[in-house]
């Protein structure tokens, strides 16, 4: 369409800035059609906990410059018949947490339209919006939060074009306006409201083809009290968050964004940056995601994960620092897996022809990566021939979730915790913590001589797919006996790349494999010494 956009700044509750704009427009132009009325602050408390400069501000931004804005219009074009668009919101129609004033204020310009519209000539009207997908107001984790916890349904980019041009091509049947979708009338139990037709009844996510990604950003908080596996993954003598438990956080935050699915696979994995944590404190990480809709039954989704160094008078000394990145594949039902079906038998009578045994360098006293407890794994070492490798996978006791009760549940629905909440308890991972660790040091060991073993660390994996339900956290597969296998690694320079690598179970069938995967060396571990 031909013509241009004139962008201009006023105080929106303030007599003079307003006139000022529109004493311009009537100067300039000598007309007016549309005002679009969306100004609005909010600030998220509970109502006592707010000052009444804050409330008289929530309810000014709102009310009182749509009131200035009218004003200025009918005084200084008196002639132009304007339609008057106010954006609202859903929430407030329902009700939100720590919101009554900036709820109450959107209601008071709903309730204005269908004055207005009953005894003026002007066309006044009202949209409800729900919240869009990491933009404005929700872009944060508050709503990230609400929205997994109550199920409800953001907006995205594409259809909210397609409502917002609908609301002014097609006729609407109210002067008010609310946009609901299946889980707010779930969750809210609304028995009905005034709709937009063919617009209000969104469908779902999943429905929507070639939307654009969905950025959201959810933090986790760890610590040596909430994730003790920690204390037994020490790096040069400080505790280390293991890479594998990097990636189960991935795919936790993947599961709480789209709990009706399952990870398939997780792709293109990146280790930039040790995640070290002090005895005595917490460190909250940044988990940013984009969630990209491939079909119906596909999501990817792909997080960076950062955190700030922070120093201890609260000064944060560097922002975004950039630890690692992976690419969750999510389906809604997982396939059989149709490779090769390991002949069951007694793990223990495995043999491998010609093989010498090695032990697991992460484990031995002397290594500056000393892993311990519930890392110690392959108590019967490794086989090695010319070509392969194999060991039995031996879960520690300490580490059975049975044990302990660590079944999922309680806070671990929470998205985004912080230091005022109560934490995530990360133990219910550490089975599949372990076992993701054990397939890098498994595929890991090269051992080129007794007196010097090379100590290597992960630093990419192009697939870890997954042959068995990983937010099953009852499953008792991880707990028992496992057979590793994999083809030999080759070195290159200081970089090591991994032979594929698979993990079978007592049954004979494979469920995990890790392919591709690259290590860098950290230290040349003297035994000798």
């Amino acid at each position: 369409m031909p013509g241009k956009f004139l962008y201009l700044t006023m105080d929106a509750i303030d007599p003079e800035s307003v006139d000022q704009v529109f004493t311009m427009i009537q100067k300039e132009y000598g007309r007016l059609d549309l005002v679009l009325h969306g100004a609005g602050i909010q600030v998220s408390k509970a109502l006592i906990k707010k000052s009444l400069s804050e409330f008289q501000t929530i309810i000014a931004t709102k009310v009182g410059s749509l009131a200035l804005i009218y004003q200025a219009a009918i005084k200084r074009i008196p002639d132009s018949t304007v339609h008057f668009h106010i954006l609202t919101s859903a929430f407030s129609y329902l009700g939100n947490d720590g919101q009554p004033d900036y709820g109450a204020a959107n209601e008071a310009m709903n309730r204005i339209c269908e004055a207005m519209s009953s005894t003026t000539t002007a066309h006044w009207s009202s949209l409800g919006w729900l919240g869009w997908a990491g933009v404005g107001m929700t872009r944060g984790t508050e709503y990230a939060v609400l929205s997994v916890n109550r199920g409800l349904r953001a907006i995205v980019n594409d259809e909210g074009k397609k409502i917002f041009n609908d609301v002014f091509i097609k006729e609407l049947n109210s002067p008010v306006n609310i946009l609901l979708a299946e889980g707010e009338i779930g969750y809210y139990k609304v028995p009905g409201l005034p709709s937009i037709p063919e617009v209000n009844a969104l469908s779902s996510l999943h429905d929507q083809k070639n939307v654009n990604p969905i950025k959201q950003v959810m933090e986790w908080v760890i610590s040596a009290d909430n994730a003790p596996i920690i204390k037994a993954h020490v790096v040069n003598g400080m505790m280390t968050v293991p890479a594998a438990m990097t990636i189960c956080l991935c795919m936790e935050t993947a599961l709480k964004l789209h709990p009706d699915m399952k990870v398939a696979s997780v792709n293109d994995s990146y280790f930039h940056k040790f995640i070290r944590i002090a005895s005595d404190s917490e460190k909250t990480f940044r988990f940013n995601v984009t969630t990209s809709y491939k079909s119906d039954d596909k999501i990817e989704v792909k997080i960076i994960v950062n955190s700030d160094f922070v120093h201890k008078s609260g000064a944060v000394l560097e922002k975004d620092i950039l630890h690692a990145e992976a690419t969750v594949c999510l389906v809604k039902k997982l396939e059989a897996f149709t490779g090769s079906n390991f002949a069951a038998q007694n793990f223990s009578d495995i043999k491998l022809p010609n093989a010498q045994l090695i032990s697991d360098p992460f484990v031995h006293e002397k290594s500056p990566i000393r892993l311990s407890g519930d890392f110690d794994v392959f108590k019967k070492g490794i086989m090695v021939n010319e070509h392969m490798r194999a060991a039995l996978y031996e879960l520690p006791d300490s580490a059975d979730r049975s044990k302990h009760n660590l079944n999922k549940g309680g806070s671990s629905n929470n998205l985004a915790v912080t230091k005022n909440d109560s934490f995530e308890n990360f133990r219910y991972l550490e089975p599949s913590i372990v076992l993701l660790d054990a397939m890098w040091r498994f595929g890991g060991v090269n051992h080129v001589s007794t007196d010097v073993i090379p100590v290597y660390v992960p630093f990419s994996c192009a697939e870890i797919n997954f042959h068995f339900d990983f937010s099953d956290y009852q499953n008792t597969l991880l707990i028992k006996e496992l057979l590793f296998q994999g083809n030999n690694p080759v070195a290159e320079d200081k970089t090591l790349h991994l032979g594929d690598i698979e993990v079978i179970g007592q049954d004979g069938k494979t469920v995990l494999e890790i392919k591709k995967a690259c290590c860098s060396k950290f230290f040349d571990m003297a035994m000798n010494k």
